[in-house]
């Protein structure tokens, strides 16, 4: 069995690690290690332990259950309602230069 250093590092520390596995095919799986903080630990082994579940089942319904409750709806695609604005009488688009300056003034920008 091969155990990295960081993972010594952090037993040594007295940091608790869950090894957790991964489902790639059916019959192979991936082993992960992750580091918790000790107030995490105590309660999740605290409610493993009251509810008579193994703490690695238990913590995958929790990590499980969380990640579908921080879905996003989805969003659907912003749509631009346009509206016929029309254009005041006495204006009219043939002439850019013209409508700007019906509007702007004379010697507009």
């Amino acid at each position: 069995m091969t155990v990295s250093s960081a993972a010594l590092r952090d037993a040594r520390k007295g940091r608790p690690d869950i090894k957790m596995l991964h489902d790639r095919h059916l019959d192979v799986s991936i082993r992960t290690t992750l580091t918790l903080e000790d107030d995490v630990a105590q309660r999740l082994e605290a409610e493993a332990r009251r509810t008579g579940r193994w703490l690695r089942l238990f913590v995958n319904d929790l990590l499980r259950r969380a990640l579908a409750a921080s879905r996003r709806p989805e969003s659907r695609p912003f749509e631009v309602k346009a509206s016929a604005l029309g254009l005041r009488s006495g204006l009219s688009y043939d002439s850019v230069g013209d409508l700007l300056e019906s509007v702007e003034g004379p010697g507009h920008p």
